[in-house]
């Protein structure tokens, strides 16, 4: 039986606010806030372009060692809800939060990519170092998790091994959900020790 590091259901009156940090891109310079629905969270629709919507959260435990990280979720068109792991992000002004070395693990309509995001110089730059394709279907639920053992980043989808990368960042690390590029929908989040 895996041990339960956190663990919530997005539905309304279910989790706390207060377990999470609200973090934004450094590539834009504005964030969003979740739209709670009666069994889960959604991200704010793209008002003008689906490359501008962008909504994150972070838990606020730091872990360290290993653990598995899994929500269920879908989309209502193409993209992109997402899985994220990286290192502690950086305090702004106003008390908001801004990614720095993280990956991504994104679920959309032609399979999952992982991306890993790096910082240095005061820049962000972004890299797409393992993808899977296969279809996807809008609309429907699907559980997306990311496995962090040593070196290894492992990915599985509704419980099937997709495949592994090779990538590390150093801890503590912390672990989140992001909703972009459409219209996302988060049911459950949870933090497992492997």
């Amino acid at each position: 039986m895996p041990e339960h590091l956190f663990a919530c259901s997005f539905g309304s009156g279910q989790w706390d606010p207060k377990d999470w940090w609200m973090v934004q891109s450094p590539r834009w310079d504005h964030g969003n806030d979740w739209i709670q629905k009666p069994d889960h969270i959604r991200n704010q629709g793209p008002e003008t372009s689906a490359g501008e919507t962008y909504t994150s959260m972070i838990c606020t435990r730091p872990l360290e060692g290993d653990f598995v990280v899994r929500s269920e979720m879908s989309f209502d068109e193409r993209m992109a809800p997402l899985l994220v792991v990286g290192e502690l992000p950086a305090p702004l002004p106003g008390g908001h939060w801004e990614y720095r070395e993280h990956f991504e693990l994104v679920l959309f309509d032609e399979g999952l990519n992982l991306w890993h995001h790096t910082w240095a110089d005061g820049e962000a730059s972004w890299t797409l170092p393992a993808s899977w394709r296969f279809p996807l279907q809008p609309g429907q639920r699907y559980e997306l998790s990311l496995s962090c053992t040593g070196s290894a980043l492992g990915v599985a989808l509704d419980g099937v091994d997709v495949g592994t990368h090779t990538g590390t960042i150093e801890g503590p690390l912390v672990a989140g959900l992001t909703a972009c590029e459409g219209t996302n929908h988060f049911y459950n989040f949870a933090i497992e020790r492997c």
